[in-house]
């Protein structure tokens, strides 16, 4: 499935002499009609913006506006390569499903690379015998940041799964009229 956050799905959305790309439609439910746009341009400067209802959103705004399911055949190496394709599948539908999901993925990444950041320092200031006592308290504030936001992003997924194989069951069951 394309992410709106991906610029390289984006960039191929483009005429191939075209410097940017508007995609407009109009999405009709049983209780509301939405007028959803994305805009995008690589040139002059690379720019994204999306608008519902002819207003300006954040991209975590905007996710979730049209939900649609995607399968394509390279979808199933999910399968059967390494379990990182499934963590992204279920990202992909989990950031548009469950904005608190987004909102914890997101400072997941971002204390992630902060804590990456200074254990590198760590490391370095060990290599150089350097005091790392301050630079351990400050681990230890961002290893508990890691399991709130981390903690919060694995409940989700887990229940993600819960509820698929609680479908995927019925579907079986249905298609199967319950002989196997």
């Amino acid at each position: 499935a394309s992410d709106v956050r991906s610029v390289r799905a984006l960039d191929d959305l483009i005429e191939f002499s075209g410097d940017h790309m508007r995609c407009q439609g109009q999405i009709e439910t049983d209780s509301d009609t939405l007028e959803l746009e994305v805009f995008y341009s690589n040139k002059p400067i690379k720019q994204k913006n999306f608008k519902k209802n002819g207003v300006n959103l954040k991209n975590s705004q905007y996710l979730g506006n049209l939900l649609t399911v995607l399968f394509q055949p390279e979808d199933l190496n999910m399968l059967c390569l390494g379990p990182a394709l499934r963590r992204q599948y279920m990202n992909i539908i989990l950031c548009q499903t469950d904005r608190k999901y987004l909102n914890a993925l997101d400072k997941y990444k971002k204390v992630l690379k902060q804590r990456n950041a200074l254990l590198h320092q760590i490391r370095e200031f060990e290599f150089q015998q350097k005091n790392t006592h301050q630079l351990m308290q400050d681990l230890e504030a961002w290893d508990q940041e890691i399991i709130q936001y981390g903690s919060a992003v694995t409940a989700r997924r887990i229940a993600l799964i819960q509820f698929l194989d609680q479908k995927l069951e019925q579907i079986y069951q249905s298609i199967s009229s319950g002989k196997e």
